[in-house]
């Protein structure tokens, strides 16, 4: 039953797997200089959490009043914001697949709790939103199907319309590795080869694209600063040992 419903999971994430994992890794595995990340997560974290509280309330009674945009936007500063999130996605899994597998209740039971803190601290990830609605489509253990697909809808509606990445000066802004991914698959383009590039303290990629109805290539620009920027701070705090438990 789990190993149907990974399987689910994954193969419903095909749509974020469009792109090359090279390119993924261009993106996101490159050091960029001076981002200077902003940590206000003291200021986020309880915004974020205030907005994820009321999240079934505004889908049950008020579905297109959900501030979606800002949402998104506070769980970008949160302090379990995670840009990449492959593995969170393990994490998410192993837990759906002992809460279904194990016959120890204690097991159980504590799987329960990790996937619904990791789903509740990561709403605003649409990699972790996509991967919970597959399988609550499966298992009704998993939460509301409806409930994440409305949220899935709106978070890509926001990306969608961040930009249209046309320049630099309009370019859409992803804050995951699982946005971007996405983005350029709704788009219904074929990913031709990416340049990783710095203007400032905008971290940004240029994609160059082809259209597969018209066959015409064009470059769509994509700001990752915000993104690039946590995972530049969460290198200097692991070499400094900030932030880490010690023995």
């Amino acid at each position: 039953m789990m190993f149907r419903t990974v399987v689910l999971a994954v193969t419903a994430f095909t749509l974020l797997a469009t792109l090359p994992q090279t390119a993924r890794a261009q993106e996101y595995g490159r050091p960029v200089l001076d981002l200077m990340y902003d940590d206000r997560s003291y200021i986020n974290d309880p915004h974020y959490r205030g907005l994820a509280d009321q999240a079934v309330r505004y889908y049950k009674y008020q579905p297109q009043n959900f501030p979606f945009q800002k949402f998104r936007r506070h769980y970008s500063g949160t302090s379990w914001y995670d840009p990449v999130t492959d593995k969170l996605r393990e994490d998410l899994l192993k837990s759906a697949y002992d809460l279904t597998n194990s016959k120890d209740q204690e097991v159980v039971k504590q799987a329960k709790k990790n996937y619904e803190e990791i789903v509740s601290n990561h709403m605003g990830n649409i990699g972790i939103i996509m991967e919970a609605l597959a399988l609550a489509r499966e298992d009704k253990r998993f939460g509301d199907p409806g409930f994440f697909r409305w949220m899935r809808d709106g978070l890509i509606q926001v990306i969608i319309g961040s930009g249209d990445g046309k320049t630099l000066t309009s370019a859409y802004h992803t804050y995951t590795a699982d946005e971007e991914t996405m983005l350029v698959a709704y788009l219904g383009l074929k990913l031709i080869n990416t340049e990783a590039r710095q203007e400032g303290r905008i971290a940004y990629n240029m994609h160059l694209v082809r259209d597969p109805k018209t066959n015409r290539e064009y470059t769509i620009f994509i700001d990752v600063t915000r993104a690039m920027a946590k995972i530049q701070n969460s290198k200097k705090k692991e070499k400094s040992g900030i932030g880490l438990l010690r023995q």
